[in-house]
């Protein structure tokens, strides 16, 4: 059965797939992803989707870090008495150089202030404490693996932190590949990052899946050819280019693949 759903000021299809085991799952198709996504509904195997590997944002796409961070943003700020002129959450999928650019509005030494006192609000095990891992990721991530597609976790977060942290949550041994943004010469919007991640797993990047929650996941994707999925969770306005896919939390992964 479809269905419209009004989108950043466009109609999309939406498709009901029948499961045995989950019942039925929406997914929301943007123009461009609807053609396929009515052939993954069908059960035939040969219709399978192309995608050989999956590769996972970190911070609001398996984590619910969201507001933590910008609430550790903003007591930041306050403390260094910074007029906020923007808000904090739509900076989250960004480096913290470049959050903390944009919330010094350039200046250098007010921008070193920032990422100095970030280490300290941010400490990875007040991070765990405080910001929960969603419900279904850890379910989701081993049953993909049961299946054989190689995983990678690749975010903006420099490396060693996104690995302590994968660690603390006790997912590093759930991922094939853990890469930071420090790896690559530009991150996110840019494709750097996920042009890389398919190099590391020897795949042509058309091959990969990427799965985050923010226009620069979905942005990052398409510009390195692989497919976009956005996760929405709360329905709530999307401002970005169209992803391939949006699924309303990482149980709709089950059908995609």
């Amino acid at each position: 059965m479809s269905e419209n759903l009004r989108l950043q000021s466009q109609a999309f299809p939406i498709i009901r797939c029948e499961n045995p085991k989950s019942g039925s799952i929406t997914f929301i198709s943007t123009p461009k992803g609807i053609a396929r996504l009515l052939l993954l509904c069908s059960s035939k195997p040969k219709r399978r989707t192309r995608i050989k590997a999956m590769a996972f944002d970190f911070d609001g796409t398996l984590v619910d870090s969201l507001d933590f961070l910008a609430r550790g943003w903003e007591e930041i700020a306050s403390e260094l008495k910074i007029y906020l002129r923007t808000d904090l959450r739509n900076l989250v999928g960004l480096t913290a150089e470049q959050i903390a650019y944009e919330i010094s509005s350039g200046e250098p030494l007010l921008q070193e202030r920032l990422l100095r006192k970030r280490s300290e609000v941010f400490e990875a095990k007040r991070f765990v404490n405080e910001a929960k891992l969603f419900p279904e990721t850890k379910g989701v991530l081993k049953e993909l693996r049961r299946r054989g597609f190689p995983l990678a976790l690749a975010s903006s977060t420099v490396a060693a932190r996104l690995l302590e942290l994968a660690d603390l949550y006790k997912i590093s041994d759930l991922f094939d590949l853990i890469i930071g943004g420090d790896e690559v010469a530009r991150s996110k919007p840019a494709p750097d990052l996920l042009l890389e991640t398919a190099r590391r797993l020897q795949l042509e990047p058309r091959s990969l899946a990427y799965v985050g929650d923010t226009s620069y996941d979905i942005e990052s994707s398409l510009a390195a050819g692989s497919v976009a999925i956005l996760v929405n969770r709360t329905g709530s306005r999307y401002e970005g280019p169209d992803p391939d896919f949006v699924i309303s939390n990482m149980e709709g992964l089950h059908l995609l693949l």
